[in-house]
């Protein structure tokens, strides 16, 4: 098995090829393909989680962060 090694690039070669990766990603593309069964997951887990939040006396937060510490906290 022989491995051929690619020629080291530079750094600017490197960032060009990193700009032009993340100019190609898609983020969307999964809901293009798929919308109703996301949309689906959506309504779901806002609905477990505004259950959760209601069950367990929770305070509305302000961001993901906030809402998995309090919800560790009441769990834990």
């Amino acid at each position: 098995m022989v491995r051929t090694t690619s020629k080291p690039q530079s750094v600017e070669q490197a960032k060009a090829r990193l700009r032009a990766n993340v100019a190609a990603v898609d983020y969307l593309a999964p809901l293009r393909t798929h919308p109703l069964p996301l949309l689906a997951v959506g309504l779901v887990g806002g609905f477990v989680a505004f259950r959760a939040l209601k069950k367990g006396n929770i305070k509305a937060t302000t961001g993901l962060f906030e809402l998995g510490v309090a919800v560790a906290r009441k769990l834990l």
